[in-house]
């Protein structure tokens, strides 16, 4: 339980720096986003994304499997953690990463929803897991 809940935290964190990582890529002027030109600037708010998005993915199947194991969720819940997490899954392809960053830049609203719901369903799961009281193995089960 203890480590469910340590990758929890580490998932967390990771969801807050892509959070704060998309926050840069909206505060980028009109002609930054231009993703035909792609600033420098844009270049590394994207890099940043990039790779704000592989620590997601990282921690997230780290957690997801201790999630399983520990049978914290039921199949549903999983898979709906794994519907909503289409969108890393689709970044790591290097053409749908592309453009994907490109809908970024543009601002595309079907993106922003993904990213929004991926953010929204961990979340939620998040809250559960660190909503547990601590078990220890030592501890009698009912």
């Amino acid at each position: 339980m203890e480590t469910a809940k340590r990758q929890a935290q580490l998932l967390h964190l990771y969801l807050l720096e892509l959070k704060n990582t998309l926050k840069k890529v909206d505060a980028l002027n009109v002609l930054q986003r231009n993703p035909y030109i792609r600033s420098k600037a844009a270049k590394l708010v994207l890099q940043e994304v990039s790779e704000s998005m592989q620590h997601c993915l990282d921690a997230q199947l780290v957690f997801l499997a201790s999630v399983s194991r520990l049978q914290l969720s039921d199949e549903a819940g999983l898979k709906g953690v794994r519907g909503a997490s289409q969108i890393l899954f689709d970044f790591q392809d290097e053409i749908l990463r592309q453009e994907i960053l490109h809908q970024l830049l543009l601002k595309e609203e079907t993106l922003q929803h993904r990213l929004q719901q991926f953010m929204t369903v961990n979340e939620h799961l998040l809250h559960k897991v660190l909503e547990l009281p601590d078990q220890t193995r030592y501890e009698k089960q009912p």
